[in-house]
């Protein structure tokens, strides 16, 4: 039995998956930025299939095209929106990257894959248009937290997948080449029972999780739905930051990824926040940032 399986059925039921603590004060974009704002990935998508570009002001004149950034918000898979995180263009786009930041349908609108299809969708969107946005089509990489951490790994772990790539500019990549998850969920198979062992009241709350209710296969839709599912060699890059006193997504989860991650032989850096919680202060500190920085910088900047 996995010991954090108590805690995780308890944060599903009870919809605890809450916001990164970064997303939770107003923060303003620099006024050295050039902002463009909810922009759509699909057409006729409406604003959860929209993302915002933060640019450098003199972007145009840029002799060559900027790495870039693409960011997810968490928020559960059923709250949270691209304005929550305009910090990561303050701090990343004077570091000379290009922020992309992206809503994607909630499981009011529709369930899983929905939410890493509508991701992929907005890659392809970037790199269709990254002439105009003056975007490195060979270096994006990712960042998400939380939901948008889940996510991100999803991302990094499913390239080439075409039940995932649905939509708009099929003929364009949704690869990515580095990702940044802090504290996503990774092993969801522990979902599928809890199903099974909640109560009547539970089992209704439930049903804006990330799986249909009715799917005819849910320990497989759980299965798809997990990160662990795609550890192999050949996983994008990635770099994990969990804190050791996370009460939502538990501490564990990260630990047995980074684990699977290096005994696949896959490229992973896993830093443990020491007494961070589900997001908070201790993710802003330098010694957790800098190493953000330099894993991005390594695997989009370098020739």
């Amino acid at each position: 039995m996995i010991s954090y399986k108590n805690l995780i059925v308890v944060s599903l039921f009870l919809g605890l998956f809450s916001s990164f603590a970064w997303g939770q004060r107003k923060v303003e974009p620099s006024p050295d930025l050039i902002v463009l704002k909810n922009i759509p990935y699909v057409t006729g998508g409406g604003y959860r299939q929209q993302l915002d570009i933060y640019l450098p002001k003199d972007y145009e004149k840029a002799k060559k095209p900027y790495p870039t950034i693409f960011a997810v918000h968490g928020g559960g898979w059923v709250r949270g929106n691209k304005d929550e995180y305009v910090f990561l263009s303050n701090w990343l786009v004077p570091k000379g990257y290009v922020v992309v930041i992206t809503n994607y349908r909630l499981l009011d609108a529709a369930y899983f894959p929905a939410q890493l299809q509508d991701c992929k969708s907005a890659v392809r969107w970037l790199r269709a248009h990254a002439e105009q946005y003056k975007i490195d089509k060979k270096h994006i990489g990712v960042w998400g937290a939380s939901a948008g951490g889940h996510l991100v790994a999803l991302m990094g772990s499913t390239a080439g997948m075409k039940e995932f790539e649905v939509g708009e500019y099929l003929d364009q990549s949704s690869d990515i080449q580095a990702v940044c998850d802090l504290f996503g969920v990774v092993d969801l198979s522990v979902y599928a029972s809890a199903s099974s062992e909640a109560t009547n009241e539970q089992k209704s709350s439930s049903r804006r999780r990330l799986i249909d209710p009715n799917h005819p296969n849910p320990k497989e839709a759980w299965t798809k739905a997990s990160p662990m599912s795609y550890v192999k060699k050949d996983v994008v890059p990635i770099i994990i930051l969990h804190g050791d006193e996370d009460e939502l997504v538990p501490y564990e989860q990260s630990v047995m990824y980074d684990k699977a991650l290096r005994e696949a032989g896959a490229n992973c850096l896993f830093i443990t926040v020491k007494g961070g919680t589900h997001g908070g202060p201790e993710f802003e500190q330098p010694e957790n940032m800098k190493p953000i920085e330099d894993f991005f910088d390594k695997h989009l900047k370098s020739k």
